[in-house]
């Protein structure tokens, strides 16, 4: 996701591809995504540039939360 041909210049340029492939299925493992955030080679900007780019359908959460959900809603 952040890159591409080894430039910054396409941050968040696979983000369709996520959300081509990703289900939106909150009871299953499939239904949810972990994007990692390398703090000392990509700013906040960066981060931003990502967030604003998903669907409307997607919610950041924080892993705390993130765990609490799939725990409450996947099978186990």
């Amino acid at each position: 996701m952040w890159h591409r041909r080894g430039t910054d210049d396409n941050v968040g340029q696979r983000q369709p591809l996520l959300e081509a492939t990703a289900t939106r299925n909150p009871f299953s493992e499939a239904g949810y995504s972990i994007v990692l955030w390398h703090a000392w080679s990509k700013s906040v900007d960066n981060v931003m540039t990502v967030v604003n780019g998903l669907a409307p359908h997607v919610k950041v959460i924080p892993p705390d939360s993130l765990v609490k959900m799939v725990g409450k809603h996947t099978k186990q």
